[in-house]
């Protein structure tokens, strides 16, 4: 890819990597457009970049990347200053678990809006000359980091995300590459911590201590094979001082025998109400908080954890199917052990004050399920907030599990009309059937009792059952394009 004359828009430009990215691609004759919430470092950058590059060559423009409208508006004005935006670089980020729920607005969410803000742009087969998005991601994005979980979820869904779209059966038709740059931990200021933006401080900073931190030079040259090597679709590219620069691609290998997973949120409140498990669980007499019980897989694994014994408390936005719900179990279990909260789980507040009310009828919360779960590609950023809004686990006792089932026969995939490529998931769901909700609450059931399942990921499918799966990342012969995603 020759960069002479091309259009760049690059967000988080105003230091650290993103300032190094800028220069590398006015360096080979690109035109920069990058916006920073930090006006005086980015006006800075501006003035500097442009005294050695040329004033119409590079621009920055103050923009929050978590406000929809300034994202927007700095994309038009690349479109505007330079013709076209031939290379998307999302590379705004911030790591602080005290306010995840900031972190996957900027990590996650205003990467895909900047990509699709890309894609619908680039895209030729609509009038676009193609181009590339590269999602700037982190090594977190490929392994799970105990001392910021949120902060790894949110680059796990930028791999997927970026993944998904690089196979798209329209891909060549639009001709858009889509990559990830995954870097280990980079000596810019972005690694300097305070005491309380990750958990365990000290591990972190012995860890970069021993492996050092990687000059931004290397990572400067991997973001270039991933900007100029035309064949680079689907790309993850790890970068570390270690083992340098690979492509990498994950493999989920079987473990010997079932080993490791229940399901948490990170939230500190949750942690302070469990009990500490070592035996086998048994759900008699256990207290149950569980979200989007009212109808599907939910409503399947209320009624079997009833039936088991357990007291269970569901929340769910679909008062009436919740309260239809309630009534029912309420007659065949009892008033006592089941109860219906209606609560938006998107909205913290509300979803705190379910979970509250689950502590205060059964004295404890054993087993907390997040269910709840939306499919709606033209709604993404509600799904994500539904769908996806530690080495002290021995001290805490609590084990955090996912379970990966095939689609499931219930409503959300009967009814759903909001996905794209419609016609081939319909063909999957025709060719590989759909789990039966019993079949899938088993397994739930499977993954409580068991005391040493402790971040296991299962996977559930009519053809292959249930099987354990272990990550494990595998080097390809030679440079490949293809990388990393779980099974989630």
């Amino acid at each position: 890819m020759d960069l002479r004359g091309k259009g760049v828009f690059l967000t988080g430009g105003a230091n650290g990597l993103g300032r190094a990215f800028t220069e590398k691609l006015l360096y080979r004759k690109a035109r920069v457009l990058f916006c920073d919430i930090y006006t005086v470092a980015g006006k800075a950058a501006e003035c500097e970049l442009q005294a050695k590059y040329g004033v119409n060559n590079v621009i920055f423009v103050k923009a929050d990347v978590t406000d929809e409208e300034q994202l927007t508006d700095a994309f038009k004005e690349a479109v505007s200053k330079f013709g076209a935006v031939d290379i998307c670089v999302n590379n705004a980020g911030i790591m602080d678990e005290r306010i995840w729920d900031k972190m996957l607005a900027v990590n996650t969410v205003s990467h895909i809006r900047g990509s699709l803000l890309a894609l619908e742009h680039m895209r030729m087969d609509r009038g676009g000359r193609g181009g590339v998005i590269i999602n700037v991601v982190a090594l977190a994005g490929l392994f799970p980091f105990s001392y910021c979980p949120a902060y790894s979820a949110s680059k796990h869904a930028m791999i997927g995300f970026t993944r998904s779209w690089a196979i798209s059966p329209e891909q060549p038709d639009h001709g858009v590459r889509w990559c990830c740059l995954c870097p280990q931990a980079t000596d810019t200021e972005f690694m300097v911590f305070r005491e309380d933006r990750i958990y365990m401080k000290d591990a972190i900073i012995k860890r970069n201590e021993e492996k050092g931190l990687l000059p931004v030079v290397e990572v400067v040259e991997a973001f270039m094979k991933l900007v100029l090597d035309p064949d680079n679709n689907g790309a993850i590219l790890e970068v570390t001082k270690e083992n340098g620069t690979r492509y990498r691609k994950r493999q989920m290998v079987d473990p010997d025998g079932v080993s490791n997973p229940i399901l948490c949120r990170d939230d500190k409140h949750l942690l302070r109400t469990f009990r500490k498990l070592t035996v086998v669980m048994d759900p008699q007499g256990k207290g149950v908080f569980l979200t989007g019980g009212a109808q599907g897989l939910g409503r399947g694994t209320v009624d079997k954890l009833l039936s088991l014994g357990a007291k269970v408390l569901f929340c769910d936005i679909n008062v009436e199917k919740g309260r239809a719900t309630e009534a029912e179990l309420q007659e065949q279990y009892g008033v006592d052990v089941v109860f219906f909260h209606p609560a938006d789980v998107s909205d913290d507040k509300q979803h705190k004050a379910a979970f509250q009310r689950a502590v205060s009828k059964f004295g404890t919360v054993d087993i907390y399920v997040n269910n709840a779960g939306i499919m709606n590609e033209n709604t993404w950023e509600k799904m994500i907030a539904v769908n996806v809004m530690s080495p002290d686990q021995k001290d805490h006792g609590v084990r955090w599990c996912c379970l990966c089932p095939d689609p499931i026969d219930t409503s959300m995939i009967k009814n759903n009309n909001n996905i794209y490529h419609q016609e081939l998931f319909e063909q999957y769901v025709k060719e590989n059937g759909v789990m039966p909700v019993s079949q899938v609450a088993e397994v739930i059931i499977k993954l409580i009792r068991d005391p040493e399942n402790n971040g296991a990921i299962l996977e559930v499918s009519l053809r292959k059952g249930a099987n354990y799966r272990r990550r494990q990342v595998v080097d390809r012969d030679g440079v490949s394009d293809l990388v990393v995603v779980d099974t989630y």
